[in-house]
Protein backbone atom coordinates (compact mmCIF):
# COMPACT_ATOMS: atom_id res chain seq x y z
CA UNK A 1 0.00 0.00 0.00
CA UNK A 2 2.63 2.34 0.69
CA UNK A 3 4.39 1.83 -2.55
CA UNK A 4 0.89 2.53 -4.08
CA UNK A 5 0.21 6.24 -2.32
CA UNK A 6 4.00 7.16 -3.06
CA UNK A 7 3.09 6.81 -7.03
CA UNK A 8 -0.22 8.02 -6.44
CA UNK A 9 0.72 11.02 -4.71
CA UNK A 10 3.14 12.01 -7.48
CA UNK A 11 -0.10 13.07 -9.39
CA UNK A 12 -3.07 13.15 -6.92
CA UNK A 13 -4.10 13.88 -3.53
CA UNK A 14 -3.99 10.53 -1.78
CA UNK A 15 -7.25 10.31 0.76
CA UNK A 16 -8.50 7.88 3.38
CA UNK A 17 -11.36 7.85 6.03
CA UNK A 18 -14.37 7.06 5.06
CA UNK A 19 -16.58 4.78 7.43
CA UNK A 20 -20.08 4.01 6.74
CA UNK A 21 -21.04 1.42 9.77
CA UNK A 22 -24.82 1.31 8.84
CA UNK A 23 -24.27 1.05 5.17
CA UNK A 24 -22.39 -2.00 5.83
CA UNK A 25 -24.89 -3.05 8.13
CA UNK A 26 -27.32 -2.38 5.26
CA UNK A 27 -24.97 -5.31 3.42
CA UNK A 28 -24.27 -7.95 5.88
CA UNK A 29 -27.93 -8.09 6.53
CA UNK A 30 -30.16 -6.46 3.70
CA UNK A 31 -31.81 -3.11 3.79
CA UNK A 32 -35.05 -4.44 4.98
CA UNK A 33 -33.85 -6.36 8.00
CA UNK A 34 -31.49 -4.03 9.01
CA UNK A 35 -34.20 -1.21 9.62
CA UNK A 36 -36.12 -3.56 11.30
CA UNK A 37 -33.09 -4.88 13.83
CA UNK A 38 -32.94 -1.99 16.32
CA UNK A 39 -36.73 -2.49 16.89
CA UNK A 40 -36.55 -6.63 16.61
CA UNK A 41 -33.12 -6.91 18.56
CA UNK A 42 -31.16 -3.80 19.45
CA UNK A 43 -28.83 -6.10 21.74
CA UNK A 44 -27.58 -7.68 18.42
CA UNK A 45 -27.47 -4.42 16.45
CA UNK A 46 -25.64 -3.02 19.45
CA UNK A 47 -23.47 -5.50 18.85
CA UNK A 48 -22.91 -5.92 15.26
CA UNK A 49 -22.75 -2.26 14.54
CA UNK A 50 -19.89 -1.92 17.16
CA UNK A 51 -17.86 -5.33 15.12
CA UNK A 52 -18.07 -2.87 12.33
CA UNK A 53 -17.17 0.03 14.27
CA UNK A 54 -13.76 -2.17 15.24
CA UNK A 55 -13.13 -3.26 12.26
CA UNK A 56 -13.27 0.27 10.13
CA UNK A 57 -11.20 1.43 12.95
CA UNK A 58 -8.21 -1.07 13.07
CA UNK A 59 -8.64 -1.26 8.96
CA UNK A 60 -8.05 2.84 8.67
CA UNK A 61 -5.20 2.72 11.55
CA UNK A 62 -3.39 -0.36 9.65
CA UNK A 63 -3.41 2.27 6.63
CA UNK A 64 -2.43 5.22 8.37
CA UNK A 65 0.62 3.60 10.22
CA UNK A 66 1.46 1.69 6.50
CA UNK A 67 1.19 5.14 4.83
CA UNK A 68 2.55 7.42 7.98
CA UNK A 69 2.89 11.44 6.03
CA UNK A 70 1.10 10.03 2.83
CA UNK A 71 -2.36 10.34 3.23
CA UNK A 72 -4.53 12.66 3.94
CA UNK A 73 -7.57 12.16 6.21
CA UNK A 74 -10.88 13.55 5.61
CA UNK A 75 -14.21 14.11 7.68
Amino acid sequence: MREQAIKLRQTHAVSCGYMAPFYLHNLLRGLETSLVDPLEDAEFTQTLLQKICDFEFEYHLRMFQACEGLMTWRR
